[in-house]
């Protein structure tokens, strides 16, 4: 009798005893089955025929009074590269082969050729379906926006953790199991890449900051997001100078931690030496200008088109604004310049959760005071500049009401276009005012059309309605209601001679 080659594998773990005829003489009557042994501390295997002649052969001795218990097929997913060799059952048991990465179905622990591979164990599996269908949540590693996807492929990188790139949608995706739902909107998905995390998928950005100056040159790396920097010259707090911000194509070694102060569009507007106007009252905001004030630093200044405001002067670093600035008159302290400016009728309010006192100087620059509660406001009274409570955080609040005049707030009158009774003795003043200003501005835009072409989008007929509306407005005011009209005598009549015709 030829002697034969037996493979047994069992299903606990990847070991596997080869023995021959000589060695195991009842493997040759349970080839396919499940058999009890003396090989410890497994003791049940699978007993196959093969081809290959092993190496080292282990005798075998099958207790054939000894019953194993049934191996339950487990879900495996491999990963790497390899054949795996597994045991699926036909009309006995017999060994499948795959190529990784796979997912198997498999009454035996798989063996695998080759060390790149590992071997994940999932719960029980249907032999003759196979494993169970799994779900998956996709999280965007940027966005957080979550897709969910039935691709079993997704088992390889979801077991090693891995993050990846999809066919399908943009950016680095992090993989989770979830429970299936068909209200779920599943969608399809390719793995295209794999990553061991989303950093490495979707590296930072380095940004090369290089000095406008050509002096004393300095280059400085980074990789904090700069990306609204891009193409701008900015301000640091840790290094002097502008910087021109560029993208830097690979990883610098020991990237520095900036702190961008301001903003610019180019090296010579951010090198432009910049002043801050601060108003002496705090009422109004500051003004950043590149405008030459060197001279004016530290002093006191009025402006052209704030008269009434006093603003020191300093140098600033800040990129908020430009204005153009034109200096009046020049003081040496806050005091003085508001001494200079005009008496003028207003209120100060008092916006803070307890009562103040505040203090002003009057039209003969003589101190007062005033005390209002929580949320009041000061009754009108000509001042020279309201002085708040030491210490004050919150906005100060004053109020213009006007001109003053020997020391008194001027009362204003109300002006009225039309003086009462002008042109409208059969109507109301209100009526008359109303229909003519309509009227005026039907005019208006009948002269734009006609000048320039632009068609009015009033309908004709309600023109032609105020048109009537106005005249006959006209004509009821040319009546004079006091005149008084004498009887006259019909030259018509039968009784009089008037001696002429009736159409005289």
């Amino acid at each position: 009798m030829a002697n034969s080659f037996y493979k047994l594998v069992n299903c606990v773990n990847d070991e596997v005893v080869y023995t021959d005829t000589t060695g195991c003489p009842s493997c040759a009557a349970h080839v396919g089955d499940l058999v009890y042994t003396n090989l410890e501390p497994v003791p049940c295997w699978y007993v196959f025929n093969t081809d290959s002649t092993p190496g080292i052969l282990t005798p075998v001795t099958i207790y054939n009074e000894l019953n194993c218990d049934n191996c339950l097929p487990v879900c495996y997913t491999i990963t790497g590269t390899g054949n795996v060799s597994y045991v699926i059952l036909g009309d006995t048991y017999i060994i499948e082969t795959e190529t990784a990465p796979v997912k198997v179905c498999s009454f035996s622990y798989p063996i695998v050729s080759g060390n790149d591979h590992e071997i994940f164990i999932g719960g029980e599996c249907n032999w003759n379906t196979g494993c169970p269908i799994v779900c998956y949540a996709l999280t965007n590693c940027e966005t957080g926006a979550v897709i969910y996807s039935y691709n079993q492929e997704l088992a390889f990188p979801y077991e090693l953790n891995e993050t990846v790139k999809l066919a399908e949608f943009t950016g680095c995706w992090t993989i989770a199991l979830t429970t299936c739902n068909e209200e779920l909107p599943y969608v399809s998905t390719t793995v295209t890449q794999t990553y061991a995390s989303c950093t490495e998928c979707n590296p930072p950005n380095y940004y090369k900051l290089e000095s406008c100056g050509s002096s004393d040159p300095l280059t400085v790396y980074t990789s904090q997001d700069l990306s609204a920097y891009i193409g701008k010259t900015v301000t640091m707090e840790e290094h002097p100078g502008c910087y021109y911000v560029t993208v830097f194509p690979t990883t610098f070694p020991s990237p520095s931690v900036v702190t961008i102060i301001s903003s610019f569009n180019s090296c010579p507007e951010c090198e432009a030496q910049r002043y801050v106007l601060s108003d002496c009252d705090e009422i109004r905001p500051n003004i950043y200008t590149t405008t030459n004030l060197a001279a004016y630093v530290g002093q006191i200044i009025k402006l052209t088109f704030y008269p009434d405001t006093c603003w020191s002067v300093a140098e600033s670093t800040i990129n908020t604004s430009d204005d153009l600035v034109i200096v009046g008159d020049t003081y040496t302290t806050c005091l003085e310049c508001a001494l200079t400016a005009p008496c003028i009728c207003s209120t100060v309010t008092n916006n803070s959760t307890t009562t103040q006192t505040f203090g002003y100087l009057d039209c003969d620059n003589t101190y007062g005071s005033i005390s209002l509660a929580a949320g009041e406001q000061s009754a009108q009274q000509c001042v020279l500049k309201w002085i708040f409570p030491g210490g004050w955080t919150l906005p100060k609040i004053v109020t213009n009401c006007g001109d003053c005049v020997d020391g008194k707030c001027v009362v204003p009158k109300p002006f009225r276009s039309v003086r009462p009774g002008y042109n409208s003795p059969s109507c109301t003043t209100e009526y008359y005012e109303r229909i003519a200003c309509s009227y005026s501005e039907i005019l208006y835009k009948d002269v734009i059309a006609q000048r320039y072409g632009i068609a009015p989008c009033c309908p004709e007929e309600e023109s032609f309605r105020l048109d009537i509306k106005f005249q006959l407005l006209e004509l009821q005011a040319i009546n004079n209601p006091d005149y008084l009209c004498a009887p006259t005598s019909d030259c018509c009549s039968k009784d009089n001679d008037c001696g002429c015709g009736c159409n005289s």
